[in-house]
């Protein structure tokens, strides 16, 4: 719910010219993360820094790119928190 939420509300603001000021606290963070990120300029780091940053907010794992049996795949890991 709150990633749906964020999406939608984000989308409103970028697409639709809705106020950043009016979207709940509940769905703020998301919304945040999604607006910081330009749906123009799509690149493999962008993607991992928005799924990174995302996952940040509910769970421990960490995704990056590497290649396994010559191909390009996301693996999972646990972040490095102190």
């Amino acid at each position: 719910m709150i990633y749906g939420g964020g999406l939608a509300l984000a989308q409103e603001v970028h697409y639709l010219k809705g106020k950043k000021h009016d979207i709940p606290r509940r769905y703020g963070p998301v919304a945040d993360i999604l607006l910081a990120t330009d749906p123009g300029k799509t690149s493999i780091p962008a993607k991992q820094k928005l799924i990174n940053r995302l996952t940040a907010l509910m769970c421990p794992q960490r995704v990056y790119l590497t290649r396994e049996d010559g191909m390009d795949v996301w693996a999972i890991t646990k972040s490095k928190r102190g």
